[in-house]
């Protein structure tokens, strides 16, 4: 009897251990899954906190290029805005300028000019053009036997006159031009001064004046040009 109660008693020991470690067992499963879940909860959150400060910094990326862009659109913009405005003043500058030229040219061929065939103290003639103020502004540059070959060389001369082009000798960069044609110049007291040229190279006329202003001396050659084409007068008064 004494070794059967001994038996059952180490059988019940036995038992509860086995419990105890069982429910030890489950306790540190239960931990460890518990742990487990908590480092996947935490890693998921780490994850998600790193792809939401991604999208934050796409974002801010997004958000400097777009305002980069619209910058650069816009100084586009402005710079456009500012060539049409520079290319419009041009314009209007330009159009002023043809207009002023327009202007002069009418208002020096609305003064009616002629052209005076006069005998030279040799017995000989010469042309000289003179504006509608009675004032002579050019003279042919050689004489003529007759008067009547004097008449012929202005009505030639009245021909090349509007049609040749202006040589302006007093700019820096002065380009050459071919006979025939106007000589714009400066003569050695410091005026302007012009001469006109047959397509030989022989020279027709020249102003009897000099000029303080160029613009003035464009218009004594636009004045010829008027002028050669008006009436032709003999005159019996001798040259100068």
């Amino acid at each position: 009897m004494l070794f059967s109660g001994k038996k059952k008693k180490a059988q019940v020991e036995a038992e509860e251990r086995a419990a105890t470690e069982k429910a030890a067992a489950e306790k540190a499963e239960a931990e460890r899954k518990a742990a487990a879940l908590a480092a996947a909860k935490k890693l998921a959150a780490e994850k998600a906190a790193e792809e939401e400060r991604k999208k934050q910094e796409e974002a801010a990326k997004a958000a400097e290029e777009q305002a980069a862009a619209q910058k650069r659109s816009d100084a586009a913009k402005k710079a456009a805005a500012t060539r049409a405005a520079n290319k419009a003043e041009q314009e209007r500058i330009e159009q002023e300028r043809l207009a002023a030229e327009q202007a002069e040219k009418d208002r020096i061929a609305a003064i009616k000019g002629y052209m005076v065939v006069k005998p030279t103290k040799d017995g000989r003639f010469v042309y000289v053009v003179v504006a509608g103020n009675k004032e002579v502004i050019a003279k042919g540059a050689q004489t003529y036997a007759t008067a009547a070959t004097c008449r012929s060389a202005v009505e030639s001369v009245a021909k090349i006159a509007k049609s040749v082009p202006v040589e302006d000798q007093t700019l820096v960069n002065t380009t050459t031009l071919k006979f025939p044609k106007f000589e714009l110049y400066m003569d050695k007291g410091g005026k302007y001064r012009f001469r006109l040229f047959a397509s030989n190279g022989q020279q027709l006329l020249a102003c009897t004046q000099g000029y303080t202003q160029k613009s003035s001396c464009k218009n004594g050659i636009q004045s010829v040009i008027t002028n050669c084409e008006g009436r032709i007068e003999i005159s019996k008064d001798m040259d100068d």
